[in-house]
């Protein structure tokens, strides 16, 4: 099982409304688990065994739960933590 980060581009923001819950909801839909939703923010965290064309996938979810599309930044967690180790911020 992989850990992942995905961020949500422009939700919560006018009409494009999303509630957290429900995008856990959603999100556990399509096989996805342990999600993690950072308020509001857009930002989610999960666990899958297959990450086979994974941003398509969460992009077309969403799209038809909610009606809007978004896009979709996804990353590993390992490559999250090899960022924050080469210390892009002093």
């Amino acid at each position: 099982m992989s850990r992942h980060l995905a961020f949500l581009r422009g939700i919560n923001l006018g009409e494009r409304q999303i509630k957290m819950a429900d995008l856990k909801t959603c999100l556990a839909g399509i096989g996805l688990c342990k999600i993690k939703a950072i308020v509001a923010s857009g930002n989610v965290r999960f666990e899958t065994t297959d990450s086979h064309d994974l941003k398509a996938c969460i992009e077309a979810a969403i799209s038809k739960q909610f009606g809007f599309d978004v896009g979709v930044m996804l990353r590993s967690e390992n490559k999250i933590e090899a960022m924050l180790a080469g210390t892009p911020f002093d």
